[in-house]
């Protein structure tokens, strides 16, 4: 009895009556956003449009966020690679803008 009901749960025919049961499909894993990868894309792109200090701020947090983000998109059910590299890009090129700023803003005084 207990293979019957087993076959039954699997697809077969009930053990009682004799019709087919219906075969469940399995779940799908939901795939989720990488909200590092958000962050730091949003702050670089923001950094990018700061004067100074502010870029180069925006730069260094916009790196440690994308950076997080691309630890955790590693994971095959987590979305964003792509966005955690173009907050990484936009914030390289926007700490050494702001550095670069910042130096020939206070350093000829």
């Amino acid at each position: 009895m207990k293979n019957a009901v087993r076959n039954w749960m699997r697809g077969g025919n009930c053990p009682q009556c004799g019709v087919q049961a219906e075969k469940k499909e399995p779940v799908a894993q939901k795939t989720k956003f990488s909200w590092e990868a958000i962050v730091g894309f949003v702050v670089s792109l923001v950094g990018m449009f700061m004067p100074e200090v502010g870029a180069l701020i925006c730069g260094i947090v916009g790196i440690v966020f994308s950076a997080l983000g691309m630890g955790k998109t590693k994971k095959p059910n987590v979305k964003g690679r792509g966005l955690a590299i173009a907050g990484l890009v936009l914030a390289i090129i926007a700490a050494v803008y702001g550095l670069f700023n910042s130096v020939y803003y206070y350093g000829y005084y």
